[in-house]
Protein backbone atom coordinates (compact mmCIF):
# COMPACT_ATOMS: atom_id res chain seq x y z
CA UNK A 1 0.00 0.00 0.00
CA UNK A 2 1.03 3.63 -0.38
CA UNK A 3 1.85 4.94 3.09
CA UNK A 4 2.31 8.62 2.34
CA UNK A 5 0.08 11.56 1.39
CA UNK A 6 0.82 12.45 -2.23
CA UNK A 7 -0.41 16.03 -1.76
CA UNK A 8 2.29 16.46 0.87
CA UNK A 9 4.89 15.02 -1.53
CA UNK A 10 3.81 17.49 -4.20
CA UNK A 11 4.08 20.42 -1.80
CA UNK A 12 7.54 19.46 -0.56
CA UNK A 13 8.86 18.81 -4.08
CA UNK A 14 7.36 22.02 -5.47
CA UNK A 15 8.96 24.03 -2.68
CA UNK A 16 12.31 22.41 -3.51
CA UNK A 17 11.88 22.89 -7.27
CA UNK A 18 12.09 19.13 -7.93
CA UNK A 19 10.20 17.49 -10.82
CA UNK A 20 11.00 13.89 -9.82
CA UNK A 21 12.65 12.15 -6.89
CA UNK A 22 14.86 9.20 -7.78
CA UNK A 23 15.17 7.32 -4.47
CA UNK A 24 17.92 4.72 -4.20
CA UNK A 25 18.57 3.83 -0.53
CA UNK A 26 16.99 0.75 0.99
CA UNK A 27 14.99 2.70 3.57
CA UNK A 28 13.60 5.23 1.09
CA UNK A 29 12.84 2.70 -1.63
CA UNK A 30 11.05 0.48 0.90
CA UNK A 31 9.22 3.49 2.36
CA UNK A 32 7.95 4.78 -0.98
CA UNK A 33 6.85 1.32 -2.14
CA UNK A 34 5.99 -0.22 1.25
CA UNK A 35 7.90 -3.19 -0.12
CA UNK A 36 11.32 -4.72 0.08
CA UNK A 37 12.49 -8.24 -0.75
CA UNK A 38 14.70 -9.32 2.15
CA UNK A 39 17.44 -10.90 -0.01
CA UNK A 40 17.81 -7.63 -1.92
CA UNK A 41 19.97 -5.14 -0.09
CA UNK A 42 22.98 -2.96 -0.67
CA UNK A 43 25.43 -5.61 0.57
CA UNK A 44 24.24 -8.31 -1.88
CA UNK A 45 26.41 -9.02 -4.88
CA UNK A 46 24.28 -10.31 -7.76
CA UNK A 47 24.59 -13.94 -8.80
CA UNK A 48 26.80 -13.15 -11.77
CA UNK A 49 29.16 -11.05 -9.64
CA UNK A 50 28.66 -8.04 -11.89
CA UNK A 51 27.50 -5.50 -9.30
CA UNK A 52 25.94 -4.90 -5.91
CA UNK A 53 22.18 -4.94 -5.77
CA UNK A 54 20.59 -1.57 -6.46
CA UNK A 55 17.09 -0.37 -7.24
CA UNK A 56 15.35 2.97 -7.79
CA UNK A 57 11.92 4.47 -7.34
CA UNK A 58 11.04 7.42 -9.57
CA UNK A 59 8.38 9.59 -7.93
CA UNK A 60 7.10 12.57 -9.97
CA UNK A 61 5.83 15.70 -8.21
CA UNK A 62 2.66 15.43 -10.30
CA UNK A 63 0.49 12.57 -8.89
CA UNK A 64 -1.17 12.17 -12.31
CA UNK A 65 2.15 11.00 -13.78
CA UNK A 66 2.98 7.34 -13.16
CA UNK A 67 5.83 6.46 -10.80
CA UNK A 68 8.31 3.75 -11.74
CA UNK A 69 10.39 1.09 -9.96
CA UNK A 70 13.55 -0.71 -11.15
CA UNK A 71 13.61 -4.15 -9.46
CA UNK A 72 16.18 -6.86 -10.06
CA UNK A 73 14.86 -9.84 -12.03
CA UNK A 74 15.55 -12.11 -9.04
CA UNK A 75 12.90 -10.38 -6.91
CA UNK A 76 10.05 -10.53 -9.42
CA UNK A 77 8.62 -13.56 -7.63
CA UNK A 78 8.40 -11.61 -4.35
CA UNK A 79 6.26 -8.99 -6.05
CA UNK A 80 3.65 -11.61 -6.86
CA UNK A 81 2.71 -11.65 -3.19
CA UNK A 82 3.76 -8.18 -2.07
CA UNK A 83 2.53 -6.33 -5.18
CA UNK A 84 3.81 -2.79 -4.51
CA UNK A 85 1.48 0.00 -5.63
CA UNK A 86 3.89 1.23 -8.34
CA UNK A 87 2.96 -0.77 -11.41
CA UNK A 88 5.48 0.58 -13.93
CA UNK A 89 8.39 -1.81 -13.27
CA UNK A 90 11.54 -1.62 -15.35
CA UNK A 91 13.33 -4.85 -14.53
CA UNK A 92 17.10 -5.28 -14.82
CA UNK A 93 19.32 -8.38 -14.89
CA UNK A 94 19.64 -11.54 -16.94
CA UNK A 95 16.39 -13.39 -17.62
CA UNK A 96 15.95 -16.31 -15.23
CA UNK A 97 14.59 -19.41 -16.95
CA UNK A 98 12.21 -21.44 -14.76
CA UNK A 99 10.82 -24.47 -16.65
CA UNK A 100 7.04 -24.27 -16.97
CA UNK A 101 6.80 -20.62 -15.92
CA UNK A 102 6.59 -17.76 -18.38
CA UNK A 103 7.67 -14.49 -16.77
CA UNK A 104 5.46 -11.44 -17.18
CA UNK A 105 8.39 -9.18 -16.26
CA UNK A 106 11.13 -9.14 -18.92
CA UNK A 107 14.43 -7.32 -18.35
CA UNK A 108 14.82 -3.86 -19.86
CA UNK A 109 18.59 -3.85 -19.27
CA UNK A 110 21.29 -5.61 -17.30
CA UNK A 111 21.92 -2.41 -15.32
CA UNK A 112 19.50 -0.54 -12.99
CA UNK A 113 20.87 2.87 -14.05
CA UNK A 114 19.81 2.21 -17.63
CA UNK A 115 16.33 1.31 -16.37
CA UNK A 116 16.11 4.51 -14.34
CA UNK A 117 17.24 6.55 -17.34
CA UNK A 118 14.55 4.93 -19.49
CA UNK A 119 11.92 5.66 -16.84
CA UNK A 120 12.93 9.33 -16.71
CA UNK A 121 12.96 9.68 -20.51
CA UNK A 122 9.59 7.92 -20.81
CA UNK A 123 8.17 10.63 -18.53
CA UNK A 124 9.79 13.37 -20.66
CA UNK A 125 11.74 14.62 -17.65
CA UNK A 126 15.20 14.42 -19.20
CA UNK A 127 15.27 18.23 -19.22
CA UNK A 128 13.93 18.58 -15.70
CA UNK A 129 15.22 18.82 -12.14
CA UNK A 130 15.68 15.45 -10.45
CA UNK A 131 16.31 14.89 -6.77
CA UNK A 132 18.72 12.07 -5.92
CA UNK A 133 20.15 10.84 -2.63
CA UNK A 134 23.59 12.36 -3.08
CA UNK A 135 24.78 11.25 0.35
CA UNK A 136 23.79 7.61 -0.22
CA UNK A 137 24.07 6.85 -3.94
CA UNK A 138 27.34 5.14 -5.00
CA UNK A 139 29.67 7.47 -6.90
CA UNK A 140 29.86 5.23 -9.98
CA UNK A 141 26.04 5.11 -10.14
CA UNK A 142 25.76 8.89 -9.95
CA UNK A 143 28.41 9.36 -12.63
CA UNK A 144 26.68 6.91 -14.99
CA UNK A 145 23.28 8.51 -14.33
CA UNK A 146 24.47 12.08 -14.87
CA UNK A 147 26.42 11.22 -18.02
CA UNK A 148 23.35 9.46 -19.45
CA UNK A 149 21.15 12.50 -18.74
CA UNK A 150 23.44 15.47 -19.50
CA UNK A 151 20.61 18.03 -19.62
CA UNK A 152 19.09 17.07 -16.27
CA UNK A 153 19.73 19.29 -13.25
CA UNK A 154 20.48 16.96 -10.34
CA UNK A 155 19.89 18.18 -6.77
CA UNK A 156 19.94 16.50 -3.36
CA UNK A 157 16.52 15.22 -2.24
CA UNK A 158 17.62 14.02 1.22
CA UNK A 159 15.82 16.81 3.06
CA UNK A 160 12.58 16.36 1.10
CA UNK A 161 12.48 12.63 1.81
CA UNK A 162 13.36 13.13 5.48
CA UNK A 163 10.54 15.62 5.96
CA UNK A 164 8.09 13.44 4.09
CA UNK A 165 8.88 10.43 6.27
CA UNK A 166 8.81 12.40 9.52
CA UNK A 167 5.01 12.72 9.59
CA UNK A 168 3.54 9.25 9.92
CA UNK A 169 0.31 7.88 8.45
CA UNK A 170 -2.21 5.98 10.57
CA UNK A 171 -0.87 2.67 9.20
CA UNK A 172 2.69 3.57 10.11
CA UNK A 173 1.65 4.55 13.62
CA UNK A 174 -0.13 1.22 14.12
CA UNK A 175 2.98 -0.70 13.04
CA UNK A 176 5.08 1.38 15.43
CA UNK A 177 2.61 0.67 18.25
CA UNK A 178 2.85 -3.06 17.73
CA UNK A 179 6.63 -2.90 17.43
CA UNK A 180 6.78 -0.99 20.70
CA UNK A 181 4.49 -3.26 22.71
CA UNK A 182 6.25 -6.38 21.44
CA UNK A 183 9.70 -4.92 22.14
CA UNK A 184 8.63 -4.04 25.68
CA UNK A 185 7.48 -7.62 26.18
CA UNK A 186 10.86 -8.85 24.97
CA UNK A 187 12.70 -6.51 27.36
CA UNK A 188 10.63 -7.86 30.26
CA UNK A 189 11.40 -11.42 29.15
CA UNK A 190 15.07 -10.59 29.13
CA UNK A 191 15.05 -9.10 32.61
CA UNK A 192 12.92 -11.92 33.99
CA UNK A 193 15.53 -14.42 32.78
CA UNK A 194 18.33 -12.82 34.81
CA UNK A 195 19.86 -14.52 37.83
CA UNK A 196 23.21 -14.02 39.56
CA UNK A 197 25.79 -15.12 37.00
CA UNK A 198 23.59 -14.63 33.91
CA UNK A 199 25.78 -13.29 31.12
CA UNK A 200 25.01 -10.43 28.79
CA UNK A 201 24.94 -12.88 25.89
CA UNK A 202 22.35 -15.08 27.65
CA UNK A 203 20.25 -12.01 28.42
CA UNK A 204 20.47 -10.97 24.76
CA UNK A 205 19.31 -14.39 23.57
CA UNK A 206 16.20 -14.24 25.79
CA UNK A 207 15.25 -10.93 24.19
CA UNK A 208 15.92 -12.16 20.65
CA UNK A 209 13.79 -15.28 21.21
CA UNK A 210 10.88 -13.21 22.54
CA UNK A 211 11.04 -10.85 19.55
CA UNK A 212 11.06 -13.79 17.13
CA UNK A 213 8.11 -15.44 18.89
CA UNK A 214 6.10 -12.25 18.38
CA UNK A 215 6.96 -11.97 14.69
CA UNK A 216 9.53 -9.20 15.01
CA UNK A 217 13.00 -8.89 13.59
CA UNK A 218 15.86 -7.86 15.84
CA UNK A 219 17.79 -4.82 14.74
CA UNK A 220 20.14 -4.79 17.75
CA UNK A 221 20.41 -5.54 21.45
CA UNK A 222 22.95 -3.30 23.20
CA UNK A 223 23.69 -4.54 26.71
CA UNK A 224 25.75 -3.12 29.56
CA UNK A 225 25.96 -4.93 32.90
CA UNK A 226 27.60 -2.96 35.68
CA UNK A 227 30.62 -0.63 35.33
CA UNK A 228 31.51 -2.08 31.91
CA UNK A 229 28.66 0.02 30.45
CA UNK A 230 30.60 3.26 30.88
CA UNK A 231 32.69 2.30 27.84
CA UNK A 232 31.14 -0.74 26.09
CA UNK A 233 27.50 -1.61 25.39
CA UNK A 234 27.97 -4.69 23.19
CA UNK A 235 26.92 -8.03 24.73
CA UNK A 236 29.90 -9.92 26.17
CA UNK A 237 30.40 -12.57 28.85
CA UNK A 238 30.04 -10.01 31.65
CA UNK A 239 27.76 -11.44 34.36
CA UNK A 240 24.91 -9.85 36.30
CA UNK A 241 25.72 -8.83 39.84
CA UNK A 242 23.32 -7.89 42.65
CA UNK A 243 22.73 -4.14 42.94
CA UNK A 244 24.45 -3.15 39.66
CA UNK A 245 22.93 -1.45 36.60
CA UNK A 246 21.65 -3.83 33.91
CA UNK A 247 21.17 -1.49 30.96
CA UNK A 248 19.65 -2.53 27.62
CA UNK A 249 18.78 -0.77 24.36
CA UNK A 250 16.67 -2.80 21.93
CA UNK A 251 15.51 -2.34 18.35
CA UNK A 252 12.51 -4.50 17.50
CA UNK A 253 11.35 -4.35 13.85
CA UNK A 254 7.79 -5.05 12.74
CA UNK A 255 6.72 -4.88 9.08
CA UNK A 256 9.55 -2.49 8.28
CA UNK A 257 9.12 -0.20 11.33
CA UNK A 258 11.47 0.11 14.28
CA UNK A 259 10.91 0.48 18.01
CA UNK A 260 13.89 2.01 19.80
CA UNK A 261 13.75 1.76 23.60
CA UNK A 262 16.13 1.60 26.57
CA UNK A 263 15.75 0.57 30.18
CA UNK A 264 17.83 -0.09 33.29
CA UNK A 265 17.18 -3.10 35.51
CA UNK A 266 18.69 -4.28 38.78
CA UNK A 267 19.03 -7.67 40.40
CA UNK A 268 17.97 -7.30 44.04
CA UNK A 269 18.26 -3.91 45.69
CA UNK A 270 20.15 -1.14 43.86
CA UNK A 271 23.15 0.58 45.36
CA UNK A 272 22.50 4.09 46.62
CA UNK A 273 24.62 5.47 43.79
CA UNK A 274 22.55 3.63 41.17
CA UNK A 275 19.26 4.79 42.68
CA UNK A 276 20.36 8.44 42.62
CA UNK A 277 21.59 8.22 39.03
CA UNK A 278 18.45 6.50 37.72
CA UNK A 279 16.17 9.02 39.43
CA UNK A 280 18.16 11.90 37.91
CA UNK A 281 17.89 10.40 34.42
CA UNK A 282 14.22 9.65 34.94
CA UNK A 283 13.46 13.20 36.05
CA UNK A 284 15.20 14.66 33.01
CA UNK A 285 13.39 12.18 30.75
CA UNK A 286 10.00 13.04 32.29
CA UNK A 287 10.58 16.76 31.81
CA UNK A 288 11.50 16.37 28.15
CA UNK A 289 8.64 13.98 27.49
CA UNK A 290 6.10 16.35 29.04
CA UNK A 291 7.32 19.17 26.76
CA UNK A 292 6.84 17.21 23.51
CA UNK A 293 4.07 18.84 21.46
CA UNK A 294 3.51 20.42 18.05
CA UNK A 295 5.64 23.54 17.71
CA UNK A 296 8.19 22.45 20.33
CA UNK A 297 11.68 23.52 19.25
CA UNK A 298 14.23 20.71 19.29
CA UNK A 299 16.97 22.87 20.83
CA UNK A 300 14.67 23.85 23.69
CA UNK A 301 13.87 20.20 24.43
CA UNK A 302 17.57 19.39 24.54
CA UNK A 303 18.32 22.31 26.85
CA UNK A 304 15.55 21.21 29.20
CA UNK A 305 16.94 17.67 29.55
CA UNK A 306 20.53 18.84 29.93
CA UNK A 307 19.57 21.42 32.56
CA UNK A 308 17.60 18.99 34.73
CA UNK A 309 20.37 16.39 34.64
CA UNK A 310 23.05 18.99 35.38
CA UNK A 311 21.08 20.24 38.38
CA UNK A 312 21.25 16.68 39.74
CA UNK A 313 25.03 16.60 39.35
CA UNK A 314 25.28 14.65 36.09
CA UNK A 315 26.00 15.35 32.41
CA UNK A 316 24.29 14.06 29.29
CA UNK A 317 26.35 11.46 27.46
CA UNK A 318 24.77 12.03 24.04
CA UNK A 319 24.51 15.25 22.06
CA UNK A 320 20.75 14.71 21.78
CA UNK A 321 17.75 13.78 23.91
CA UNK A 322 15.87 12.01 21.15
CA UNK A 323 15.21 11.67 17.44
CA UNK A 324 12.61 10.68 14.91
CA UNK A 325 12.06 6.99 14.29
CA UNK A 326 10.27 4.95 11.63
CA UNK A 327 11.79 2.81 8.87
CA UNK A 328 15.18 3.80 10.25
CA UNK A 329 16.11 3.99 13.90
CA UNK A 330 17.51 7.51 13.48
CA UNK A 331 15.32 9.81 11.40
CA UNK A 332 14.73 13.54 11.19
CA UNK A 333 14.06 15.50 13.39
CA UNK A 334 17.02 15.21 15.77
CA UNK A 335 16.55 16.74 19.22
CA UNK A 336 19.97 18.37 19.46
CA UNK A 337 21.66 21.19 21.30
CA UNK A 338 20.89 24.42 19.43
CA UNK A 339 18.53 22.52 17.14
CA UNK A 340 16.14 24.79 15.27
CA UNK A 341 13.59 22.27 13.96
CA UNK A 342 10.03 22.13 15.26
CA UNK A 343 7.89 19.10 16.05
CA UNK A 344 4.77 18.48 13.97
CA UNK A 345 1.53 16.62 14.61
CA UNK A 346 1.99 13.01 13.44
CA UNK A 347 5.70 12.70 14.12
CA UNK A 348 6.97 9.76 16.16
CA UNK A 349 10.10 10.55 18.15
CA UNK A 350 12.06 8.93 20.92
CA UNK A 351 12.74 10.73 24.17
CA UNK A 352 16.15 9.50 25.29
CA UNK A 353 18.24 10.58 28.24
CA UNK A 354 21.55 8.77 28.71
CA UNK A 355 24.46 9.22 31.08
CA UNK A 356 27.61 7.19 31.61
CA UNK A 357 29.87 7.19 34.63
CA UNK A 358 33.04 5.28 35.40
CA UNK A 359 32.44 2.76 38.19
CA UNK A 360 28.67 2.87 37.69
CA UNK A 361 28.07 2.12 34.01
CA UNK A 362 25.41 3.28 31.59
CA UNK A 363 22.04 4.67 32.67
CA UNK A 364 19.59 5.17 29.82
CA UNK A 365 15.81 5.64 29.56
CA UNK A 366 14.29 5.85 26.09
CA UNK A 367 10.69 5.64 24.89
CA UNK A 368 8.59 6.12 21.76
CA UNK A 369 6.34 9.21 21.74
CA UNK A 370 3.68 10.23 19.21
CA UNK A 371 3.23 13.97 18.65
CA UNK A 372 -0.52 14.65 18.60
CA UNK A 373 -2.62 17.66 17.64
CA UNK A 374 -2.91 18.85 21.24
CA UNK A 375 0.27 17.46 22.82
CA UNK A 376 1.78 14.00 22.75
CA UNK A 377 1.02 10.36 23.50
CA UNK A 378 3.45 7.95 25.10
CA UNK A 379 3.34 4.83 22.93
CA UNK A 380 5.40 2.85 25.43
CA UNK A 381 3.66 1.42 28.49
CA UNK A 382 6.60 0.07 30.47
CA UNK A 383 7.47 1.87 33.73
CA UNK A 384 10.53 4.05 33.01
CA UNK A 385 12.18 3.53 36.42
CA UNK A 386 14.37 0.67 37.54
CA UNK A 387 13.11 -2.77 36.52
CA UNK A 388 13.63 -4.70 39.74
CA UNK A 389 14.34 -8.42 39.45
Amino acid sequence: MRLFDYDRVTGLMTDAGIDLILASSKSNVSYLLDYYADPCNASLVLDDGSMYYQSFVGLPSDPDIASFFTPWIGEVGYMTSSNPWVQDRLVYGELLDIPGIKSNELPVSTNPIDCAVKGIKDLNLDLGTIGVEKTRMPLDSYERLSSSLPKVRFVDSTSVLSRLRAVKSDEEIERLRYATLATEKAVRAGYDSVRVGTTEREFTRAIEVSLAEQGLGCGWVHVAFGPKGARDIMPRDTVAQVGEALRVDVGGIYDGYVCDMSRVGVLGNPTAELSIAVEAVREAYECVRAAVRPGARTGDLYSLGAKVLEERGFDLFLSSVGHGVGRDVHEWPYILANGNDYLLDGMVVTVEVEMRQEGLGCINIEDMVLVTQDGSELISTMEPGLYQI
